[in-house]
């Protein structure tokens, strides 16, 4: 599926009329991107709290810490721009957040360093939000930012 865009599209499409399909599309996104985890939540603007709605790749334990604690400590405090891939470097400084809770507690148990994140709709209060974490020591990059983009019309 890796490099099968129209095939990921087209099931982009049959989930936004058959909600049931999007467990399978996030997969298919994640290995498209080339992700260990991947999900789609939103994230309240002002409370910042987050809500995962699709996910693959990541220990059910970890998404609920999420929604429970860690979300009000993830570098996406500040949602960057629409339709804008960032990495986490881009949202914060990378030492400092090394350091902080959510990297500590949260990402770096699970063996991540960096993530893409992209805001897949404009709204007043709760953004809908793709997430794809990354293994190891893995950095996002620019060919994993172009998968990213080629999706975000798609998904929006």
């Amino acid at each position: 599926m890796r490099d099968n865009i129209s095939s990921l599209i087209e099931g982009i499409y049959d989930a936004a009329l058959e909600p049931s399909r999007w467990a399978d599309v996030i997969i298919a996104i994640n290995d498209f991107v080339g992700g260990r985890a991947c999900g789609i939540f939103s994230k309240h603007s002002i409370s910042k709290f987050g809500v995962t709605h699709y996910y693959c790749g990541a220990d059910p334990h970890y998404i609920q810490l999420y929604s429970e604690t860690h979300c009000k400590f993830d570098p996406l405090a500040n949602l960057p721009p629409y339709g804008k891939v960032v990495s986490i470097p881009d949202l914060v400084p990378f030492d400092e957040y090394r350091r902080g809770r959510f990297y500590q507690e949260w990402l770096r148990p699970q063996g991540c360093v960096d993530a893409a994140n992209v805001v897949l709709e404009k709204a007043k209060s709760s953004f809908p939000v793709l997430l794809t974490v990354l293994a190891g020591k893995q950095m996002v990059d620019e060919e994993m930012r172009r998968r990213i983009s080629l999706i975000v019309p798609h998904a929006h």
